[in-house]
C-alpha cells in the first residue's frame, strides 16, 4: 500500500470517528432536550406540580379501548384528583402498609406491567399510592354514615314486596346496595369539595381550557 493510500485511509477513519462523535453529541443533546421538555409543569395543584411527562406516561398506560374515549382533559382530571387525594392522605398522616400494598398486587395487577407499558417499580409506586388513597376514602366515606331502617323498608316496599320476597330475604341485599350507593355519593362529594377548595393553576398554554373546568 502506498503512503498516499495510507494517509487517505487515515483521513477516512478520522472523518468517520469525527462523524460518530458528532452523532453521539447531537443524540445526547436531543435526548437531554427532550427530557428537559417533559419536565415542564402542566398544572400546579396547591403548589405541587403535575409534569408534562406524567401526562404522557398516563396516556401510555391506556389500553387501545381507553385511549379512544379518554382525552387530555380526562387524563389531567384524573391526575389532579389523584394529586389532591394524595395531598390529603399525607396531611392526615395516612400511609399504606406493606400488607395493604401486597394485597393489591394481584395477578391482574401484574398483567398491567405488559398491558400498560409499566415497569414493576412504577407499578408498585401506583399500588402504594392507591392503597393510601383507598384508606383515605374509606375513612371519609364511613364517617357519620348512617343507614336507617326506614330507608331499607322503603326500598323493600317499592322493589321487593310485590315479588313475593320476604323482608328478611331482601334486607342484607338492600343494606349493601344502600351502603355502596351512599359511599360512592360521599366519595364524589368529597372529591368535588377538594377541587372547589384547591388552588389549581394551569401553566400549559394548550390546556388553558382547564381553568374554566376546575
Amino acid at each position: 500500500m502506498s503512503l498516499n493510500n495510507r494517509i487517505m485511509d487515515k483521513k477516512i477513519v478520522l472523518f468517520l470517528l469525527l462523524l460518530a462523535a458528532i452523532f453521539v453529541v447531537v443524540f445526547a443533546y436531543s435526548a437531554t432536550e427532550k427530557k428537559e421538555a417533559t419536565r415542564e409543569i402542566a398544572v400546579l395543584v396547591n403548589g405541587q406540580p403535575i409534569y408534562a411527562y406524567e401526562v404522557d406516561e398516563e396516556f401510555s398506560t391506556l389500553s387501545p379501548e381507553q385511549s379512544g374515549i379518554v382525552d387530555t382533559l380526562g387524563v389531567i382530571d384524573f391526575l389532579i384528583e389523584k394529586k389532591l387525594l394524595l395531598q390529603e392522605a399525607s396531611s392526615e398522616g395516612i400511609e399504606a402498609t406493606k400488607e395493604e400494598i401486597d394485597a393489591l398486587y394481584t395477578d391482574e395487577a401484574e398483567e398491567l406491567i405488559n398491558q400498560q407499558n409499566l415497569t414493576k417499580e412504577s407499578l408498585m409506586k401506583r399500588l402504594s399510592e392507591q392503597a393510601a388513597i383507598n384508606k383515605l376514602l374509606d375513612k371519609k366515606t364511613t364517617e357519620n354514615l348512617i343507614i336507617k331502617n326506614s330507608e331499607i323498608m322503603q326500598i323493600y316496599e317499592s322493589n321487593y314486596k310485590n315479588k313475593n320476597i320476604s323482608f328478611e330475604e331482601a334486607e342484607s341485599e338492600i343494606f349493601l346496595a344502600l351502603l355502596n350507593q351512599k359511599r360512592e355519593n360521599l366519595k364524589v362529594s368529597y372529591i368535588n369539595e377538594l377541587k372547589r377548595n384547591a388552588d389549581i393553576v394551569v401553566l400549559d398554554a394548550e390546556l388553558n381550557v382547564l381553568k374554566k373546568k376546575f
